[in-house]
């Protein structure tokens, strides 16, 4: 049997995504529940991949990394402080995150990463819950000239902290 096409874009308003999964294509529903509060559409919408036509739908693989991604980090991080996150960028596809200018080996691309905001917190604040919770994470990064806090999750996690200053990162203790 012939692998079937990526039929959609995602976040160009349809329902349902098509992805690999060995041989031919399965629907997944954007509006699933990766955790209970973060859905697979909130981690894969992207302005940038809407605006400019770029097919930003993930593999199986990079839904599950999602999941687990939602499951072991995200949401705890929200319930630790009992607020709505702000994902501003999640999973990416590899065009989409040439063209944000992403890393050329991101974790968004494999859908283990996401830049996260709170109302009323800094991305410093973020981090220290996230430590003080001892909510499990690969890598967290904060950066001198943007807002969010960058966590990835995978299953051997890191517990790295980056801080990128000038366009450099540093690694903390």
């Amino acid at each position: 049997m012939l692998p079937l096409p990526l039929l959609l874009a995602l976040g160009v308003g349809g329902f349902f995504a098509l992805v690999w999964r060995s041989e031919t294509a399965a629907p997944v529903d954007l509006d699933m529940n990766l955790s209970r509060n973060f859905t697979l559409r909130e981690l894969v919408r992207s302005n940038t991949a809407t605006v400019r036509g770029i097919d930003n739908t993930p593999s199986l693989e990079a839904v599950r990394a999602l999941e687990l991604l939602a499951r072991r980090t995200l949401q705890p991080l929200r319930d630790a402080i009992g607020a709505p996150l702000t994902v501003s960028s999640g999973y990416r596809s590899p065009e989409l995150n040439a063209a944000v200018g992403g890393a050329a080996k991101s974790q968004h691309m494999k859908g283990q990463a996401a830049d996260v905001t709170a109302a009323g917190l800094s991305s410093l604040e973020l981090l220290q819950v996230v430590q003080a919770a001892g909510i499990p994470y690969d890598q967290a990064i904060t950066y001198d000239d943007l807002p969010h806090l960058h966590l990835s999750y995978t299953e051997s996690p890191r517990g790295q902290v980056l801080r990128r200053v000038g366009g450099e990162y540093q690694e903390i203790d």
